[in-house]
């Protein structure tokens, strides 16, 4: 029930969305500042400042900072498995890697390998790092390929892990509309998963975590079905679509509480509740649940005794609940939504609103914290069931339990790369006709965080973000590419580092054209952050744009493990080297060969070797003795096989790696 985009109004900047109505409560919107100049604002370039959302940035201002990227290197990535179903969640992102702490990882995904609708054999996949290596390459020709969960017709699951027992994935089948559990009993690769669908559980698009005292306590939260386009459910007292609570105490072979409502569920505040739209985390006896609309609150529930009883805190505020329409928001009194010129800045005639999109962390302290993509919401007509939203819109908006009602903060946002103070972003495909191209994702430049935390309390977030540049958009035909990018910090949430984008380095292996979205987190962080995530060569979802036109079917998209060290934003900065010798390679990426030139500022002995990333050797080159000056050596590459190599250079008592790319 993801909102339907179908109109784009003459700004450029909204979107106009179906909006399912009821009920009654008015407050006052948020006053224009006094010296506001109604003005006309460019969706292509704009000047971002805080005093965009009348909403802080923690230092530093992060949409001036430029990323540096090209200066860092990342990777390798893991290609762990395809999928043509390319759309992974509606709203928030669920749980789909575990890092278990012990050097093993378990990932998950939503998985078709038909490559066009209906995507009858769509499921959850699967797949296990052992410690030493991935269990296997799966064969998705083959159609019992090991990474399958079940044969039903699943989606949108999460994961989990319960002590002694092994993994746990949630998802929802759709023959029944009612969540199916599937668990592996034996903590490892092996595929031996069980499954049941839980007709007590009348919900799809499942979110999950795993807590107790015992780590066998599973908390689901879901969604019941909803009337309008595809769906044929009825309200839920009366909400179109409600959140509904589920517990097990035993690991999942059976559910003592299911289909309760949380204290605020009500229909006075939600006429209706939209898929993935929420997000649940665990820590021993503490839970806690976001979830809120473009059209509601966004609110917080917290239970200190595993799901017994619970506490609820309003996040962030909406000035008509439930939405009706009702209304027009107009400050100025003119019947018109308009932006205005605020000190040169502008500031749409809009209220301020959450995506959708959550991301909730408990951390070391108990203390919970929630990050979501701003957005704007519009109503330029009353009674025809539609509002807007603002796909110009970006930032990562950020709350903690210190913080009250109202109060938020901007942690991340896009990053200025040229430095220049104006982003040339594009936000959709061009128009076809006189029809307005589609909008990727519904949702803002900045959008799908998920968080981390480490043993010592940094806090880590991911997000997706439009790069900066028309060469990441088509030239302005298409919407810009999404790329990775982290941030942490280091005092609770009070400060964060300014963002970096990961998937930037292309001599590291990744491609900057590429679209890479739905990043999931590990919530463990050791050493290492672990993110799982998509990437394709188009922008947007074929599953929600459905026009070949834009996206094709059939094109399989890559589902990718990737390792960045938590030191992320110092690690692999050009430094220079302090050795007796340079070494360069050229070309890299290399295909048939590359030529590494090396400098010697000493006599000594020396040693070149071309490891994998296994570690294993597989080209040795060795000199003893050579003189002082410069040497050339040709690299061949014509039979290695596709991807990141170290070579290794020893001089004497100096060495050095340089990462060599290879491309067939």
């Amino acid at each position: 029930m993801k909102k339907n985009v179908y109109k784009l109004l003459s700004s450029g900047l909204a979107i106009a969305v179906c909006g399912l109505v009821s009920a009654q409560r008015v407050s006052p919107l948020r006053p224009l500042p006094a010296n506001a100049v109604k003005a006309k604002k460019s969706s292509m370039e704009y000047t971002k400042t805080p005093e965009f959302m009348g909403i802080p940035y923690l230092s530093p201002n992060l949409t001036v900072a430029a990323g540096n990227a090209a200066e860092r290197s990342f990777g390798p990535e893991v290609v762990i498995g395809q999928s043509f179903y390319d759309l992974q969640t509606n709203g928030a992102i669920p749980t789909r890697i575990l890092n278990h702490g012990d050097g093993t990882i378990s990932t998950t995904w939503t998985f078709s390998n038909e490559p066009g609708t209906p995507w009858s054999d769509r499921g959850m996949a699967y797949h296990f790092f052992d410690g030493t290596s991935w269990v296997s390459n799966p064969d998705y020709q083959d159609a019992n390929n090991i990474s399958r969960v079940d044969a039903a017709r699943t989606g949108f699951g999460a994961i989990g892990r319960i002590t002694d027992v092994g993994d746990i994935i949630v998802a929802h089948q759709t023959a029944i509309d009612a969540l199916q559990v599937n668990i592996n009993p034996n903590t490892n690769a092996t595929q031996a998963w069980t499954s049941t669908a839980v007709t007590a559980m009348p919900l799809i698009w499942p979110r999950i975590a795993v807590g107790g005292q015992d780590g066998k306590t599973v908390h689901a939260i879901a969604l019941t079905e909803p009337s309008g386009g595809t769906f044929t459910g009825t309200p839920y007292n009366g909400i179109n679509g409600a959140m509904m609570y589920n517990r097990s105490t035993d690991g999942g072979s059976t559910w003592s509480n299911t289909m309760v409502a949380l204290p605020g569920i009500d229909s006075t505040i939600f006429a209706s509740m939209s898929g993935d739209n929420y997000a649940i985390d665990a820590k021993g006896n503490t839970v806690a649940i976001v979830a809120g609309e473009s059209n509601s609150r966004v609110m917080m529930w917290k239970s200190e005794d595993n799901g017994d009883t619970w506490d609820t805190t309003q996040i962030w505020s909406f000035p008509y609940e439930p939405w009706t329409d009702s209304v027009i928001t107009d400050f100025d009194g003119d019947g018109d939504v308009d932006s205005f010129l605020v000190d040169g800045n502008y500031v749409l005639e809009t209220i301020q609103v959450s995506d959708g999109a959550y991301s909730i962390l408990i951390d070391n302290n108990n203390k919970v914290h929630v990050w979501f993509g701003a957005m704007q919401f519009s109503n330029d007509s009353i009674g025809d069931g539609n509002y807007s939203y603002y796909p110009g819109t970006s930032g990562i908006l950020y709350w903690n339990e210190d913080f009250g009602t109202d109060s938020l903060t901007v942690a991340a946002d896009l990053v200025d790369d040229d430095g220049d103070g104006a982003l040339t972003i594009s936000t959709g495909y061009a128009d076809v006709g006189t029809t307005a191209g589609p909008v990727p994702y519904g949702a803002g430049l900045t959008l799908q965080p998920s968080s981390g935390i480490d043993a010592n309390g940094t806090i880590y977030m991911s997000y997706a973000g439009a790069k900066e540049g028309l060469q990441y958009s088509g030239d302005g035909s298409e919407p810009s590419r999404k790329h990775i990018y982290l941030t942490k910090s280091t005092d609770g949430g009070a400060t964060w580092i300014p963002p970096v984008d990961v998937v930037a380095d292309e001599t590291a292996g990744f491609d900057q054209l590429k679209e890479y979205v739905f990043c999931a987190m590990a919530k463990n962080v050791d050493g290492n952050i672990h993110l799982v995530y998509q990437s394709d060569i188009f922008p947007g979802s074929a599953v929600t744009i459905n026009n070949n036109t834009f996206h094709p079917f059939d094109l399989p998209n890559d589902i990718v493990y990737l390792a960045i060290p938590n030191n992320f934003e110092s690690v692999g900065i050009a430094e220079t080297q302090n050795t007796s010798f340079s070494a360069t390679l050229q070309p890299n990426p290399s295909n048939e060969a590359t030529r590494l030139s090396l400098s010697l500022e000493k006599p000594a002995a020396v040693s070149i070797s071309i490891n994998n990333m296994l570690g294993q050797v597989v080209n040795q080159i060795s000199s003893n003795n050579a003189t002082k000056g410069e040497y050339s050596f040709v690299l061949n590459t014509a039979n290695l096989p596709s991807g990141i190599y170290l070579v290794n250079i020893v001089s004497g008592s100096d060495a050095e790696t340089v990462k060599l790319v290879v491309k067939h």
